[in-house]
């Protein structure tokens, strides 16, 4: 393990995690009963019970993933939006995620002149969209996590301006990037999925987290998980930390513990609001990570809506250290202009969430981090990486 670990810091940023899914020919029925492979295009099925994933052939490996959304249903006709940016009730169902076998660690591979263009031997993409009943996906999550050693499961939730189906890539990017064996799970709430409707966006959350309180309430309570790993990015950790919060509160001692690790990644929620629930949020005893930046200016945008309240992902003026949480500064990782998406798209840090996943190893232990101390306690950051730091 400690070589594998000091590998995907060090070499060559490619991700080598274990390939979950069939090595069988892409071309063929899928588990939903629809044609797929080069050139069939994405479909979305209902399904009649929760069959299997599609085979691989093309040089790449397919990953199911489970999910929840109360975004309207559009059918295939508008496809590629099998789920569109308005309301609706509770919907269930499986998403398949091709991935390509030379897939580089935290890209999301995409061919630069259009979906047209998508092949599984190049391209991350989305293959298959499912719908089934609650009962149905919760027996399917539930299959798939009898049969991983760790009966582990993975729960991401997305932030602002994010679709459904890069919702389901990048639920399928973290999964393989992490090496993760368990059940890849998401919920997808309404977000507009444009730059100017963040306001729309903060509504939208706010009205989904009764239904996203419930999924994960049947995530933790009925599909048999020991240990749960929930992820969410920006806007994405109000409806997650509300959510859970209240289910660490109605839940017992022993269903509580089957938290395996809560990361909070460049969440937008304002200290004080953070700081209502952040005592329910460590109350389990499972490790609480916060990944935070100075430079993170979508951040930046939103303290200066909320009337200048800092946010708990920005390290640029204050930075949240608190007892049973420890906060990653990445200020230092390399980061696209907007400086937001770092948890999925900077090698450092999907190395240092790997650790996470893979191990028992807290902040002080991992030999990625150096420790900053300040009269108020301390944080982390990263060290020089040679793998694109």
């Amino acid at each position: 393990m400690v070589i594998l670990l000091g590998a995907l810091a060090l070499a060559g940023c490619k991700s080598f995690s274990k390939e979950t899914a069939s090595d069988k020919p892409l071309v063929g029925v899928g588990g939903s009963g629809v044609l797929v492979g080069l050139g069939a295009g994405t479909q979305t099925q209902v399904l009649g019970a929760v069959g299997s994933p599609p085979v691989a052939l093309f040089d790449n490996v397919v990953i199911r993933t489970y999910f929840a959304t109360n975004r309207n249903q559009t059918g295939p006709s508008k496809s590629p939006a099998f789920f569109g940016n308005q309301e609706a009730g509770l919907s269930y169902g499986v998403a398949d995620v091709s991935i390509p076998r030379d897939h580089r660690l935290t890209e999301m591979e995409a061919p630069f002149l259009g979906k047209w263009f998508e092949t599984p031997k190049r391209h991350l993409m989305l293959l298959d969209v499912s719908t089934a009943s609650r009962d149905q996906v919760i027996a399917a999550i539930r299959e798939k996590v009898s049969s991983t050693k760790g009966k582990s499961a993975l729960v991401f939730i997305h932030g602002y301006n994010v679709s459904f189906e890069d919702t389901a890539r990048r639920t399928a990017q973290l999964s393989y990037d992490l090496g993760f064996e368990g059940a890849p799970i998401f919920y997808s709430w309404p977000s507009q999925h444009e730059l100017l409707s963040y306001g729309d966006d903060e509504k939208l959350i706010e009205r989904a987290k009764p239904s996203m309180k419930s999924f994960l309430a049947d995530v933790w309570r009925q599909t048999d998980a020991q240990n749960i790993y929930f992820v969410a990015h920006s806007m994405g950790n109000r409806g997650l930390t509300s959510a859970l919060a209240e289910l660490v509160k109605e839940n017992d001692t022993q269903t509580n513990a089957r938290m395996r690790r809560l990361i909070l990644t460049a969440p937008d929620i304002d200290h004080a609001a953070f700081d209502k629930i952040r005592e329910a949020l460590v109350s389990t005893g499972a490790p609480v990570t916060l990944y935070a930046a100075s430079n993170d200016n979508a951040l930046w945008f939103s303290k200066r809506l909320h009337e200048e309240s800092d946010r708990v992902g920005s390290t640029s003026r204050k930075i949240m250290i608190s007892q049973g949480i420890e906060t990653i500064d990445a200020s230092d990782v390399k980061n696209d202009l907007i400086g937001h998406s770092y948890y999925a798209e900077n090698s450092s840090v999907v190395a240092d969430m790997f650790y996470l996943f893979q191990t028992d190893l807290r902040a002080q232990q991992r030999f990625n981090l150096k420790p900053i101390s300040t009269s108020d306690g301390t944080y982390w950051k990263f060290k020089p990486m040679i793998c694109r730091p």
